[in-house]
């Protein structure tokens, strides 16, 4: 929640409860990684890992602004305010901070050669390989339809999806740069997309400021859904 740490639903009681106390009450992303420890990304606090076998560890020793966490074999890549950490999962210690041109990094995504696809704000979407050498970069400059990335996933069918500011972007094949724009002439009721996610039968489902819509496979229309629909 923003401003009041997080909600645990408890499936035997059926209840929600909280029973996880961060010093960081704002919390923008919450990731289980392989292991089943769970963590925890609080706005311009730190990164918690609440452990599997019991317990919490802090990553920063200041105040960092986390944003999201990709899992990469015994790597987590942490995107920040400030750049990009590179943490070993085992150890939980900081290997690397890489300061890049696009510092305000939101989302990260890897593809099948494990390069890093990364979502920033202000700076649009770039790609770096999996030794963060820049190989990519699409903005407004060259057609991009935003410079702000809220979220990206990899399609099932190895497309990539992205979530802008100004519409969904779809990536047929991450190794090509042709891409196509969802946005109103596609029905979208609203343009801003928050967050993308995809369902088992390859439907695509985003949270924008006007409620929920879905593109169906192999459609170029959205299906929208807002408070006149009970959302």
């Amino acid at each position: 929640t923003d401003g009041d740490g997080i909600n645990v639903f408890d499936t035997e009681k059926n209840r929600i409860h909280s029973d996880i106390s961060l010093p960081g009450r704002s919390v923008q992303v919450v990731y289980r990684d392989k292991k089943g420890n769970v963590w925890i990304g609080s706005f311009a606090d730190d990164a918690y890992v609440r452990l599997a076998s019991g317990g919490f560890s802090k990553i920063f020793k200041d105040a960092v602004d986390v944003r999201c966490f990709c899992e990469d074999g015994d790597v987590m890549w942490i995107g920040t305010s400030n750049g990009i950490y590179k943490v070993d999962i085992n150890t939980l210690k900081i290997i690397k901070l890489y300061k890049i041109k696009e510092n305000l990094v939101r989302t990260i995504s890897l593809d099948s050669n494990h390069n890093l696809w990364i979502g920033t704000f202000g700076g649009g979407l770039v790609k770096y390989d999996h030794s963060m050498r820049h190989k990519q970069n699409f903005s407004t400059d060259n057609g991009f339809p935003s410079n702000t990335v809220n979220g990206i996933i990899r399609g099932k069918n190895g497309s990539f999806w992205i979530a802008t500011g100004e519409g969904v972007v779809c990536f047929p094949s991450e190794r090509k740069k042709n891409f196509v724009v969802y946005s109103l002439k596609n029905k979208l009721d609203n343009t801003n997309i928050r967050a993308i996610a995809q369902d088992h039968k390859e439907n695509i489902w985003v949270s924008t400021n006007k409620g929920i819509s879905c593109l169906k496979k192999c459609d170029t229309t959205f299906i929208n859904y807002g408070y006149k629909d009970n959302v």
